[in-house]
This record gives structure tokens, sequence and C-alpha cells, in this order.
């Protein structure tokens, strides 16, 4: 009779707490969700690129094709994944609503995200608080606020990583086949998460990894061949024109080291935002606590290797220093490591606590302490990526969102445009775009490559493609400096070959310069003939 009642009560406890957890995993996630419409009605931001892929969705809805430019085949971005479901959204709901409907699909996806890992931690056997708490940190998190609601594919991206996590925790290796592969879809480099995917099943059940191999590359399978007829080639030609264009050292540059270190470094600690040392310190605990007591050692693995490995790819791959979206998948696992590790030492804090009720007064103190730090620090850092992304969003708006209206105004359809920054100034002039920087543009990277300068090559696109407008910032002709670097004309010449076919058309200046510094100036340039 006793034992009967025992056991109802530790049914009744058990129930209790899962009540409970629920309940609090459903106030983060709502306090999460509110916060991210918050930032995003309050800062108004869209990020430059987002408008990239909302440009291919558009042309897809409207039936011009999978196309940046209408007629030309040229894969530009590098999350089709995302690409389509906007463009199938778009052509049901309309393409203008594609940026909103873009809005809502990646607040879901983090949403979903945050559940996840929640359920991956207790899965992992540490409990539904530890996987509340690093649900709460994560989505809290001041970097998961902008990239969540800046209109790129980085909700997504995070989301299948922590459905390949709990699919893993839960061992089901079909699952994480599936998701390694959308996952793949969704972005290039998640092709990097997903071979971790596959080495941990390969580790844990061989046999269960045939299979997941085969669900993976039936989903994969059918883009690759679809892009491989359709575009000449899988490989984004993006990624191919950042490194024959861009101004990223070699390997074995220090000073690029250097930097790069400067610019990853923040996202390992980012567990605690406004302390580095700290974070990255507590991302070193929890690594060692994640290996020492984790139920399952290969996904702890994964966790701890895996920024690592993907900071060491971006080297590899001269990745450019300017965006800090490429960083997301870091700050996502890191966080992980590090949450699960100050779980884990307050575990460690409370059970000293109730072994010896000296220590509960300290304990008690240096969990409220560690709290108190971690909110300030999110709260502080949250503040001041909100004033900026604000700051940053008016410029967006007085400048490249300006100049595309302007040139949808101003020309003719048919008119064909040179610019760099291909995302508001191409979508909302709704004009064909020779990109600058190449990204959808293979003649300008065909030039790039042959060209012996910056000059040289701003040179062979004036004549060789003749563009019937520019868009330039400012100080490139006024003060002949190529952004990229050199002059921008090399000699007499080529001066007085753009002042004989290109005149002044209108000038833009941001609002707020001190943003911006000296790109805070850009000019439209007219074909004169």
């Amino acid at each position: 009779m006793e034992a009967q009642q025992g056991d109802r009560i530790r049914r009744t406890a058990a129930v209790g707490g899962s009540f409970s957890g629920t309940i609090l995993i459903g106030v983060i996630l709502l306090t999460a969700i509110a916060g991210w419409i918050t930032f995003l009605l309050d800062t108004g931001i869209l990020l430059d690129d987002a408008l990239i892929t909302y440009r291919y969705a558009r042309n897809l809805a409207e039936g011009n094709g999978f196309v940046f430019n209408p007629g030309e085949r040229v894969l530009g971005t590098t999350t089709p994944l995302l690409t389509l479901l906007l463009g199938l959204l778009g052509s049901i709901l309309g393409p203008d609503r594609i940026p909103l409907i873009s809005n809502v699909l990646m607040i879901a996806s983090a949403a979903g995200a945050a559940l996840f890992t929640c359920s991956a931690v207790r899965h992992l056997g540490f409990g539904t608080m530890a996987g509340a708490f690093v649900m709460a940190v994560w989505s809290l998190h001041p970097e998961t606020l902008w990239t969540t609601v800046g209109g790129m594919e980085t909700p997504l991206v995070v989301l299948f990583m922590a459905a390949g996590l709990w699919a893993l925790t839960r061992r089901s290796h079909l699952w994480a086949g599936a998701f390694a592969a959308l996952l793949f879809l969704t972005r290039i480099d998640g092709a990097f998460w997903a071979i971790g995917i596959c080495a941990v099943i390969l580790i844990e059940d061989r046999r269960a990894f045939a299979r997941a191999a085969a669900v993976g590359a039936a989903i994969v399978a059918p883009w690759l061949i679809f892009a491989t007829i359709y575009f000449g080639s899988p490989i984004p030609h993006s990624v191919i024109a950042k490194r024959a264009i861009g101004d990223v050292p070699g390997i074995f540059s220090l000073l690029h080291l250097e930097a790069f270190t400067r610019w990853v470094a923040p996202f390992f600690g980012a567990v605690l935002p406004a302390s580095a040392i700290g974070g990255f310190t507590l991302f070193l605990a929890g690594s060692l606590l994640l290996h020492r007591r984790s139920e399952r050692r290969p996904v702890a693995w994964l966790l701890i290797a895996f920024p690592w490995a993907f900071a060491a790819a971006l080297y590899l791959g001269r990745s450019p220093l300017y965006f800090d979206w490429y960083l997301a998948p870091i700050t996502y696992a890191s966080v992980l490591v590090g949450g699960t590790g100050i779980a884990l030492l307050a575990g460690i804090l409370l059970e000293s606590a109730r072994r010896w009720p000296g220590a509960r007064p300290p304990a008690v103190m240096a969990l409220i302490a560690l709290g108190l730090i971690l909110a300030a620090t999110f709260i502080v850092k949250g503040g001041r990526m909100e004033a900026f992304q604000r700051a940053y969003q008016t410029n967006e708006t007085a400048t490249r969102r300006a100049i595309g209206e302007w040139l949808n105004r101003n020309t003719p359809p048919g008119a064909v445009v040179a610019m760099e920054a291909i995302g508001y100034q191409a979508y909302y002039s709704r004009r064909k775009v020779i990109d600058l920087a190449g990204l959808v543009s293979p003649e300008v990277v065909r030039i790039r490559r042959g060209s012996p300068s910056n000059a040289e090559a701003f040179f062979r696109v004036l004549k060789d493609l003749r563009p019937d407008c520019l868009v330039l910032r400012s100080f490139e002709v006024d003060a002949n400096r190529h952004y990229h670097g050199g002059p921008l004309f090399a000699n007499d010449e080529q001066i007085a070959y753009f002042a004989g076919h290109y005149q002044e058309a209108e000038r833009f200046v941001a609002p707020l310069p001190e943003v911006w510094g000296e790109t805070s100036y850009l000019t439209i340039y007219r074909r004169l003939d």
C-alpha cells in the first residue's frame, strides 16, 4: 500500500514537473517571438542581401524563371530552398507580399529552432530546465534578434541545424539525414554541419548511415540535377565571384589572420555578449562538461568541434570579414555549448548546496550573480544592436532603396544599370543589372580575371558592356579611388572616356553618415548616348 502511494506521489510530481516545464518553455517562446517582432517594428530592418533572394523569388512567382535578370540563368543565390519557398508562396499570395512572407516564415523557423534546441538538450540527458535555459539564451540573444528578422535565410539554417541535432539525440537517423540535406539546400555552408551529422551517424550505427545517406541523397539529388541542367553548374556563381573579385588577402597573411581572429572570436564567446573573454571561458567550460557528462559523446563532439571547423573553413575559403550573418552557425553552437555548461555548473552548485547546508548561501549568491550578469549583457548589447540597426536601416531607406525607386521612375524598362550593391537598388529599380561584384554577372568575373587592375576591369565593363546607368560611391569618381583598391581610372584616356560617355544624374546622401562613413555618399551616372 505504501509502495503504491509512493509511486502515485512520484508520478504526480513528474506530471507536475512536466507541466511546469511546458509552461516555462511556452513563456520563453512567446517572450522571444514578442521580442523579435518588436525589434522588427522598431528598426524596420531588411538586410540588402535578403533582397537578392527576394528578386529571384519574385521572378519565380511572376513566371520569369529562377533568374535574377530575366533571360539570364545565373545561380547568384546560395539559398535555393528559401528562394523556391518564397517563389511558390509569392505566386499564391502575390509577389509584393514576398518580404512579409519571408518575415513570417523566418520567425516561425526561429521558433521551431528554439523548441528543437530545448528538446535536444533534454534528450542529451541534461533535463528540461537545462533545455529551457539554453533555449532562452539563444532565443533572446542579441545576435538572434537581428538575424531572425533581417530577411536572410539564417533562421532557416539554424532550424535545420537544431532539427538535425534533435534527430540525433532521439536516434532518428533517417530524420537526421533528411534535415542535413535540407540544411545543405538552405545554404551551401550548411554542408559542414551536415557532414558532422553524417559522421555521428556513422560512428553510432553504420547500418543506419547507409539509409540516412540514401534519404539525404534523394532530397538533394533533384536540385543538383536541375541546377546542372538549368544553370550549367550546381555551384552558386556568387561563391565563384567572391573568390575572383574579393579583396581578401591570402591565407598566409598574418595581418589577415589577426583581423579574422578579431572578427570570429566574439562569436565563440557569444553566450556572454558583453565579454568575449568571459563568454569564451564559459564555452571552454561547457565543452569540458559536455565531453564528460553527455550520455552521447559523438553528439557532444559535434557541438564542441563544429565552431572550430566552421571558422577554419571560412578562413581557408577566404571569406570576407563584413557579414556577421556568416557566423550565425558558430553563434548557435557556441551558445548551445556555453549555455549547457552554465546549466551544468548551476546544477553542480545546487547539488553542493544540498549536500552541505553551509554552502547554500554562497551557491545561491553565485547563481543570482551569474543570472544578473547574463541579463545585463543581453539588455546592454541588445539595446546597442537595436540602435545600430535602426540607424543602419535609416541609411538604407534614404540611399539604396531611394536609388532603386529613382531608377524605376527615371529610366526606361529596358535600361541596364551597373552597380555593386544589388539588393535594394536592383529589387526596387526592376531593371536589368550588371553586377560590378560579379555575383550575378559572369561576364564581369571574366573581365576581372583578365584585367591587371581594378581600374582596367572597370574600364572594360564600360566599353564592352555599355551600361545605360552606373551607381557608384561618390568618392570613386570625385577622388579617382576604387573601393577595392587603386584608382578608378588608370590614365587620362579612361578619364576622358568616362567624361565623354557619362554624366552625373543624381546624388544621394545617407542621413546618418557617421554610421557608414565615406560610403554614405552615392551617385547615379547616366550614359550620354
